[in-house]
């Protein structure tokens, strides 16, 4: 079965072949054979055949490397790419944590892994410092309803929402997922929907800019269907993202930017189109 590359390259291909024969053709209506060098038939053949090859090479080149994608949605310029989020200077970048907004990053008894998106948010930002973005998080969220969970034996208390949203500079630090008793990150499927209805809604409402987000959920977060694991592409996440945000009917004015960290093989942004 031919990659959608392929496919999409060889439909180029087939009609910038039939623009090329029907000028051809034109051509020859009007005896224009003086347009032509060659007169030898084969060398002609010969040249006419490098430039279909070398043509549909360039066209599958292209495709085939194609770093990012541009759609409109809901009347909003949404551009999916392949970057570093960090590398976003002229938008507000969104960080996932869990419903706690844990911040501890100890290299032995932390929570959070330096390795994972948030962990780089903290040591580029706090230099692994969490006390001054705790205070920060805890001034922000001071007005937003919570649960206490006495029994945590590490980390936080205070459980969030999920979908809930704290303004910590440029970043949007967001609730993503459930923490278990082992402090790994999960999220049921329908959470995840109804995360990203609640997330977009508040994105909208605080704020108007550009926004660059991650791949919501890609990475350690476990996904499940009633306490059953399951397994998302990051395509398919992609995908729920951007059905989300459709169905909300939410319009910004601003540009949004899903951001690829890392080239997958399950990501074609051709897909997407």
């Amino acid at each position: 079965m031919l990659s959608l590359s392929h496919s999409i390259s060889l439909n180029c291909f087939f009609k910038f072949c039939a623009g090329f024969a029907t000028l051809f053709t034109f051509l020859c209506m009007f005896n224009l054979n003086q347009a032509f060098p060659f007169k030898n038939g084969l060398c002609s053949f010969i040249i006419f055949v490098v430039i279909l090859i070398i043509t549909y090479l360039f066209i599958y080149g292209y495709y085939d490397n194609l770093k990012s994608i541009n759609l409109k949605i809901n009347n909003t310029n949404l551009e999916i790419k392949f970057g570093d989020i960090f590398n976003e200077k002229d938008a507000v970048k969104v960080i996932p944590f869990n419903e706690y907004f844990d911040t501890d990053v100890d290299p032995e008894k932390g929570i959070i892994s330096k390795n994972t998106l948030n962990g780089k948010f903290i040591e580029q930002n706090f230099d692994n410092n969490s006390a001054d973005l705790d205070h920060m998080i805890s001034e922000v969220l001071k007005n937003q309803k919570y649960e206490v969970n006495s029994n945590r034996q590490h980390g936080k208390k205070n459980k969030y929402k999920l979908g809930t949203i704290a303004k910590v500079n440029d970043y949007f630090l967001t609730a993503l997922t459930n923490f278990d008793n082992n402090n790994s990150a999960y999220i049921e499927i329908d959470d995840y929907i109804s995360f990203l209805i609640t997330f977009w809604h508040e994105i909208h409402k605080c704020y108007e800019g550009n926004i660059a987000i991650p791949i919501l959920g890609d990475g350690r977060t476990r996904f499940k269907i009633n306490g059953k694991d399951i397994y998302i592409t990051s395509q398919k996440l992609i995908e729920l993202i951007i059905e989300i945000y459709e169905l909300t009917n939410l319009n910004f004015d601003s540009r949004i930017v899903i951001c690829i960290y890392n080239p997958k093989n399950d990501i074609n942004l051709l897909n997407f189109k």
